[in-house]
């Protein structure tokens, strides 16, 4: 599916005219200036890139581009050029326990990553694969060289909001959440797709309770209520992915007591909320899988992303949908609320479309 179509649908989904659809807006993204050796580069991202040399520069993520020399070991895979968005890099581990191996180096380093990602809601780098480590340098004994991929800053599926933060779940190792295994390179971003999706229909539920309370038509409400549904599946097939053979991944519990507290009775906050977690965020969700879809070329993986792209491009439709009911039913002060919620996306990326992408793209002329 194209942009265009996609925008068509979603302008469909609100009742209006094609003809009146502005450019999408994406999440924006890291600035990546590759070197010849596929090392990385500079990047524009929150302190998750550095510069390629012989000592790494650190970053709060505990991110840095890999340096040409002392980096890694004899187990080191020689990976050769990267592609556009990847990127090879180190990464050190900031806790003091033992070294983790194998899943748990996957596990691990993807938490770290993901925690600090998308600041500011610029990009994120999603770990695709570890090429070798635990081995010490200057920055901590666990040290890895890994893969990165740029992607949106966008939370797989509708993110599922608590009173700090976005909520998910562990992961575990246990039957019954997944069907068969993935690709050994793949299995971070599935473990990460896998909970993000997970987390997904709690939100969706949710949804669904603050619809009944505002009293929404029937059609949205059973629209919820399916997209939940549709998010059980996505997790199934994602936790598969993300699985071994003889070691199926799973989630661990989900600590719902600390979803945020939200009146389910105030129309323009919750048409807000569902600007942020639907409009915006499902959607450049769902572009970041139409992107992975065109590129993908495991059989699997073709077909769990073939499956979540149809069903997200429902959800996105209803996030549209939803606000456009609210903004008829709430008038003027909740288009005002609605408005603000946009704007905010705005002013996030204003720094990016207007400072750091200019010079980005005069760097590159020069």
């Amino acid at each position: 599916m194209s942009f265009q179509r996609l925008r068509r649908r979603l302008y469909e989904a609100v009742g209006l005219g094609f003809a009146l659809v502005p450019a999408m807006h994406a999440c924006g993204g890291t600035a990546v200036i590759d070197g010849e050796d596929g090392s990385g580069g500079a990047t524009s991202s929150s302190g998750s890139g550095g510069t390629t040399s012989t000592s790494s520069v650190s970053s709060s993520s505990g991110l840095d581009v890999a340096s040409s020399t002392g980096v890694g070991g004899t187990d080191c895979v020689q990976t050769g050029s990267t592609g556009s968005g990847v990127m090879e890099v180190m990464h050190c581990l900031q806790s003091g326990q033992p070294c983790p191996q194998g899943d748990l180096a996957f596990q691990a380093i993807n938490e770290e990553i993901w925690s600090s990602c998308c600041i500011n809601d610029i990009s994120c780098d999603a770990l695709t694969d570890v090429l070798c480590g635990p081995y010490p340098t200057t920055l901590g004994p666990c040290c890895y060289q890994i893969m990165t991929e740029e992607t949106t800053c966008a939370t797989p599926g509708r993110p599922l909001a608590g009173a700090f933060g976005d909520l998910l779940a562990g992961t575990a190792r246990r039957p019954g959440w997944s069907q068969g295994t993935g690709a050994a390179s793949a299995r971070a971003y599935w473990l990460a797709e896998a909970r993000g999706e997970h987390a997904s229909i709690a939100s969706f539920l949710r949804h669904a309770s603050e619809l009944l309370a505002l009293g929404a038509p029937p059609a949205l409400v059973a629209a919820a209520f399916r997209a939940a549904r549709d998010e059980v599946a996505h997790a199934r097939l994602a936790f598969g992915l993300a699985s071994t053979e003889g070691a199926p991944a799973a989630p661990a519990a989900l600590h719902l007591e600390e979803l945020s507290g939200r009146c389910a009775h105030d129309l323009s906050a919750f048409a807000a909320a569902t600007v942020a977690e639907g409009c915006i965020n499902e959607t450049l969700a769902l572009v970041d899988a139409m992107m992975r879809l065109e590129r993908c070329e495991d059989p699997a993986e073709r077909a769990a992303l073939s499956q979540i792209v149809e069903d997200e491009t429902r959800h996105a439709e209803l996030a549209w949908q939803t606000v456009a009911w609210a903004v008829a039913a709430g008038g003027a002060p909740t288009a005002r609320a609605v408005e603000g919620a946009f704007a905010r996306q705005a002013w996030d990326h204003l720094g990016m479309a207007e400072v750091i992408a200019p010079c980005a793209e005069a760097l590159l002329a020069g």
